[in-house]
């Protein structure tokens, strides 16, 4: 599972073993990423290679740019 703010993502490994109260109780691991300025989303790719994030877009600031992160 993948959470992020800003300046961190929050990387839980889930397995059908644990509920989701079980698995949030334990400590995630960070994980390094290239912050955008309004980053407001994260997802899984289908096929498990990476995650990818992007940001909103307001007035006066550049587009969203798509990110991918290719798993390690």
């Amino acid at each position: 599972m993948l959470i992020k703010n800003y300046p961190t993502i929050f990387y839980w490994k889930r397995t059908t073993e644990k509920t989701l109260v079980e698995l949030l109780a334990k400590d995630p691991v960070k994980i390094l990423y290239d912050p955008e300025p309004q980053g407001e989303a994260i997802c899984f790719t289908n096929d498990k290679s990476g995650f990818y994030t992007i940001s909103e877009t307001r007035e006066n600031m550049p587009l969203a740019e798509l990110k991918f992160y290719k798993r390690k």
